[in-house]
């Protein structure tokens, strides 16, 4: 995928060719070694999205680079390719479901390396800011207090950003750091809007870095749906004054979400981000008492788009789960409601067979439930 999010697959493979075709007749040409571990770091990222395993890409990327820096030591940008190999690995991993500390392990030593080499190098703090925030988010997703890594790494991003001012991925860093203090305060019982608004802020701050990015409006966009979900779960939304900050949110997840439903994208996280939306719209309604089968089908549309990029994708199962759930509780008869729920049982126990940690448990349990007992209701997650 490129930084306007299309899939650039087939230029990639072009240039992997071209540079495999440099080193058949010069194999010790070191940029083009260190290009095709640039160039199979892009592969990798696009893997990553579509739900392939990048693992095989990432092993390229670790063996030229290393090959680059073996002819030329002080080459910076090879080790920034190994370091940034590893961390895509450790975040494969987690995504995953499973312990990422080996490949960030890996990746620490050889941003170490890095720093040895020049102490003034800004992409240390990035890389280590990324690293901590990939341990914070397997500290929480395994139940453990992930404050620690967190603080650490808002450090390092915060003195990337004062370093490198113009760079957008200190913010992103900030943000995403931001966004796991928010869900880690959330779980804990505690205020997680100056978080929320911290990841707000920074997000903000990458995109204006960097407009022609689709990953940031993409970011911005789960951080309302976060406060959205927030707000729902506390009731916020039932006042009069909350109805507005409901709206005014949804609002703007539609705003930025917008130029990148408008024609097909390689990143299925947009079309995630919308069936969420149109999730939570739906229980709003069903909570009120109102039906909400056009939210609801549109969210299924909405997440199918996302399923035809990346059928693995946890969060998008999750959420078509919990569309189909509230489908069920919604529903005008029995066997309606015994097909949504053995629908939502299939997408849950999907979502979680590609990571336990999912949201989706939850999900599942409910669904059963109205499978054995036929209960309806409001549909609540």
């Amino acid at each position: 995928m490129n930084q306007l999010g299309d899939d650039s697959g087939e230029s990639t493979q072009r240039s992997i060719a071209a540079y495999e075709e440099a080193l058949s007749l010069d194999p010790l040409f070191t940029w083009a070694q260190n290009d095709l571990a640039s160039t199979y770091l892009q592969k990798a990222l696009g893997e990553q999205l579509q739900g392939l395993d990048p693992i095989e890409s990432l092993e390229q990327v670790i063996a030229y680079s290393r090959r680059a820096a073996s002819r030329e030591p002080t080459l910076l940008h090879a080790y920034a390719n190994e370091a940034a190999a590893h961390l895509l690995w450790a975040e494969h991993l987690a995504d995953t479901d499973r312990d990422p500390s080996a490949p960030l392990d890996r990746g620490r030593a050889v941003i170490v390396r890095c720093r040895s080499l020049s102490r003034d190098w800004p992409w240390a703090n990035y890389f280590s800011a990324y690293a901590d925030w990939l341990e914070a988010r397997h500290l929480l997703g395994t139940g453990r207090d992930p404050s620690a890594a967190l603080d650490r790494g808002a450090a390092l991003a915060a003195e990337h950003a004062r370093s490198s001012p113009s760079s957008p991925d200190a913010h992103e860093a900030l943000g995403k750091l931001a966004m796991t203090r928010a869900l880690f305060l959330s779980r804990r019982g505690r205020d997680a809007s100056p978080a929320l608004c911290e990841a707000r802020e920074a997000f903000a701050r990458a995109a204006e870095r960097k407009p022609w990015d689709a990953r940031f409006p993409i970011l911005q966009a789960q951080v309302e749906i976060l406060d959205l979900r927030l707000a729902t779960g506390r009731r916020a939304a039932s006042a009069g004054g909350g109805r507005g900050a409901f709206a005014s949110r949804a609002a703007e997840v539609e705003r930025l979400l917008g130029p990148q439903l408008a024609r097909p994208r390689v990143d299925p996280r947009a079309c995630q981000t919308m069936a969420a939306l149109h999730e939570i719209r739906a229980l709003r309604r069903i909570e009120e008492g109102g039906r909400a089968d056009a939210e609801m089908a549109a969210g299924l549309a909405m997440i199918e788009r996302a399923l035809s990029v990346n059928s693995h994708m946890p969060a998008a199962l999750a959420t078509k789960a919990a569309l189909l759930l509230a489908q069920a509780r919604s529903a005008k008869d029995r066997r309606e409601q015994r097909r949504s729920a053995a629908l939502a049982v299939e997408a849950a126990s999907a979502a979680l067979r590609e990571n336990l940690l999912s949201d989706a448990e939850s999900t599942l349990r409910e669904a059963k439930a109205l499978l054995g007992n036929g209960g309806t209701g409001p549909a609540k997650r």
